[in-house]
């Protein structure tokens, strides 16, 4: 049961961080455009049934088998961050970033992102924001996170 289970959060890991690895230069290169999509595939997820589901059974689980837990957490969120700190490190390698602590900053930026909605799902209230509304603040989310990594990204 555990190995299925950690093969499909790492296989919707992938899907989420799809985003940091697309090899167009178009996209790759343009961190709000990234950072952007990003968010969006982790919005999507937040706010899945499935994910506030996930999270509620780990929650109740965890205590009687934290192995599943900590599989759960290291192949999901906490290698969803790596990937995000790995595409921080490039960009402030390339001077496109400046990202002094990527790690943090990832762990930030899906906190930016998914803040609320994740918890109000995880406790089963559904979001109900419009498309609209949720384009709003993900953009809002990744803006903030530039200003506060800038080096020459402009803010939209």
């Amino acid at each position: 049961k555990q190995g299925l289970w950690q093969a499909l959060v790492q296989e919707r890991t992938q899907q989420l961080t799809a985003p940091l690895r697309d090899p167009s230069p178009a996209v790759h290169d343009n961190p709000r455009e990234v950072l952007l999509q990003m968010a969006r595939s982790l919005m999507n997820l937040v706010r899945s049934p499935e994910c506030g589901g996930a999270y509620r059974l780990i929650l109740s689980e965890g205590g009687r088998t934290p192995e599943l837990a900590q599989a759960m957490y290291e192949n999901g969120p906490a290698a969803c961050q790596r990937q995000v700190a790995a595409y921080l490190r490039e960009q402030t390698a390339r001077g496109a970033l400046n990202v002094p602590d990527p790690e943090l900053a990832a762990e930030q930026f899906g906190n930016l992102v998914g803040g609320d909605l994740a918890l109000q799902n995880t406790c089963g209230m559904a979001p109900k924001h419009t498309p609209a509304e949720i384009e709003r603040r993900l953009a809002a989310a990744v803006d903030m996170f530039l200003r506060a990594y800038a080096s020459s990204v402009p803010a939209h």
